[in-house]
Parts: structure tokens; C-alpha cells; sequence
């Protein structure tokens, strides 16, 4: 069975960008996703978000010096009210973005050794990435390979790079009709 929660986000509200999953076959990586969050800066609210000691302190060092936002939840409330506060979450296939999917936020999820026909949220405010390979799963919801654990490349995973996520996620931003800050200021600017 399938259940398609109702979608519950404000067009001007924050893209949220959590980096992480249940084990390092399913991440996309933190760089790719730091580059991501710097792109989608330029034009909308982006925020990563990640708990508290989750990232080194020469990354956070690198964030603050490059003015890149980021949250650091203690927990998992934290995480749950920032969640309820964003417009876009987006994430590999872990806890936190079927917490997005509960509450209503659209996501755009990033697949490696997962089958998404096993695991992704329903509905059309839900889009999702991935890299097809020979080893991909596409009759069982895992890899063959210990659902990526056993992996020695992680290729579904590496190939798969920051211009084409971008691309498809702008995509999605226009379908789900997400505000620019140039909107955000203008609409400012008229109150």
C-alpha cells in the first residue's frame, strides 16, 4: 500500500539539504552537496542542515568563511521543527526525508544502492535521482552488494554530478513554483 501524504509547504519558504543517511554507500557525498547548497544560494533560501558534531570543524570553518547556511540540530525535535519550517528538503534516501514526506514537504531525493520503487514517497511533489548501472537494483530494494556496503567504487554514487542534480532540481523548483529571493525581495519591497 501506498499513501501519499498532502502536500502542507510555503512557496517562499527555506530549501533544507541534509547530506547524510544510514550508512555511507547511500550519501552522495558532503562536497557535492556543499556545491549544490552554494549554487542554489545564488537564488533561493538553501540551508544545509546536519546534527551537531556531524561535520568537522574545518568544513563548518569553510561554510562560515563562504557564507554558506547551515543548521545544527541537538535533536531529533530540532530536526522535526526546522523540517516543518521548509518548503524543499532534499537528501538521500534516510530517516530524515521521510520525516519531510510526513509532514508535506516536496523532496528530491538522491539514489545509489537503493531501489527507489522500494522506498521513495509517493505522490508528485516527490522527484528523485539516480544513476542506473549494471549492479543497480531493479528487482529487490537493495543492491547486490550489501545494499552498497561491500561496494568497492560506489559508482552509482560518484557518477552522478552536481550539474545534473542542479538541472533536475531546478526543474522541480519550477513545478512546485518555489520563490527566488529577487521574488522575495520584491514582494518585501511592495509591503
Amino acid at each position: 500500500n501506498s499513501f501519499e501524504y498532502p502536500p502542507n509547504y510555503e512557496k517562499d519558504g527555506i530549501i533544507l539539504i541534509h547530506p547524510f543517511a544510514g550508512w555511507a554507500a547511500k550519501e552522495w557525498g558532503l562536497k557535492k552537496y556543499i556545491s549544490l547548497t552554494e549554487r542554489l544560494l545564488k537564488n533561493y533560501n538553501t540551508s544545509l542542515i546536519f546534527q551537531k558534531s556531524e561535520i568537522e570543524k574545518e568544513v563548518i570553518d569553510y561554510l562560515v568563511a563562504n557564507n554558506i547556511n547551515f543548521i545544527q540540530t541537538n535533536s531529533l525535535g530540532e530536526l522535526i521543527s526546522e523540517i516543518k519550517k521548509c518548503s524543499l528538503f532534499i537528501g538521500n534516501d534516510s530517516g530524515p526525508l521521510y520525516l519531510a514526506n510526513y509532514f508535506g514537504k516536496p523532496t528530491f531525493t538522491i539514489y545509489g544502492p537503493t531501489n527507489p520503487d522500494y522506498s521513495k514517497p509517493f505522490g508528485i511533489f516527490h522527484q528523485q535521482f539516480r544513476n542506473t548501472l549494471k549492479c543497480s537494483p531493479l528487482e529487490t530494494q537493495y543492491c547486490h552488494l550489501a545494499a552498497g556496503r561491500k561496494c568497492p567504487s560506489h559508482e552509482c554514487m560518484f557518477l552522478l554530478d552536481v550539474d545534473s542534480a542542479l538541472k533536475e532540481i531546478l526543474e522541480f523548483i519550477l513545478i512546485l513554483k518555489l520563490s527566488a529571493k529577487q521574488n522575495l525581495k520584491e514582494s518585501e519591497t511592495k509591503n
